[in-house]
């Protein structure tokens, strides 16, 4: 996957298939560290300790369509490639968390992407859930949460297509400032 918000989505449509009621996905760049952090925190079904072991192997997957599994094994391999790493972990009936470092600055880490079509296709997804979404950029933070949103929106369902128009433009608008401010305090800092 060419971007990191690719794999965001891949591990949060899991979190959905494990029937999680709120996802809370984490995007922080933080300049003067050197670090992208990013972390899934669910509360679906959670796996078992010996499950969640395994889970970072390409050949285990729940998924009855397919043998394989790829995404966390390529996530944690992009980590480890760009000097960081990816943590899982997983409580049955709690909830899982995907936790993933990586260098900020490393000239393999792919770029954050399209957030706001990731969050999107989070909302039309079969087994909906709340989404919490956090993007941090040093201490400049955006918080988008559907729980607020609905309560603004009262019967208006996020799926309505204005709805899900305003979404995507209102979150790509915050990305595009905190892409051009990451970029300005790079060239500051450089």
């Amino acid at each position: 996957m060419r971007e990191l918000s690719l794999h965001i989505l891949d591990v949060a449509e899991n979190s959905l298939r494990a029937g999680a009621s709120l996802v809370e996905i984490l995007v922080e760049e933080d300049i003067v560290q050197n670090k992208v952090i990013i972390k899934i925190l669910d509360n679906g079904c959670g796996m078992e300790q010996e499950y969640a072991a395994k889970v970072l192997d390409p050949f285990i997957t729940e998924r009855t369509t397919r043998t394989v599994g790829l995404g966390l094994p390529m996530f944690a391999a992009i980590a480890t490639h760009c000097s960081g790493h990816l943590q899982l972990n997983s409580e049955p009936n709690i909830g899982t968390e995907v936790l993933v470092e990586m260098e900020r600055d490393n000239i393999d880490r792919p770029p954050i992407g399209d957030m706001a079509s990731t969050i999107v296709s989070l909302l039309c997804h079969d087994n909906p859930a709340d989404i919490l979404y956090r993007r941090v950029v040093e201490k400049d933070e955006f918080v988008f949460d559907t729980r607020e949103l609905k309560k603004q929106l009262e019967e208006i369902p996020l799926t309505e297509p204005s709805v899900l128009n305003w979404i995507r433009e209102y979150i790509f608008e915050k990305e595009d400032y905190y892409q051009r401010k990451g970029a300005s305090d790079n060239e500051i800092n450089s």
